[in-house]
């Protein structure tokens, strides 16, 4: 990813963002309420809207993250196997994000 916008990140920031097997897009910070949630929406074949909640608890933070997307085109057709793929992803991922967040 290639923050694109001037200033600080927060609400409009938009970066340039290239996934392993998807076209280049543009993504838009639509929420920002810094440190508990943030959004961004793209567009491109498939339109995604990402949001992640940050919660404090006894036991540390917990992080929830809602993933919508919407395909278009002829990734309408093979979109339910990009979704399982796109799990096992996001799994792995997570554990990453929860290995380095603590490593810190």
């Amino acid at each position: 990813m290639e923050k694109i916008t001037e200033g600080p990140v927060g609400l409009g920031t938009k970066f340039k963002a290239k996934w392993h097997s998807s076209p280049l897009v543009t993504t838009e910070c639509t929420h920002f309420d810094r440190p508990r949630s943030f959004s961004y929406h793209n567009g491109g074949p498939i339109e995604v809207d990402l949001t992640i909640t940050l919660t404090s608890t006894a036991q540390g933070t917990l992080l929830k993250s809602r993933f919508d997307a919407r395909p278009h085109g002829l990734l309408q057709l093979i979109f339910p196997i990009f979704l399982i793929i796109l799990g096992r992803q996001e799994k792995a991922n997570m554990v990453n994000v929860k290995r380095v967040m603590e490593a810190a």
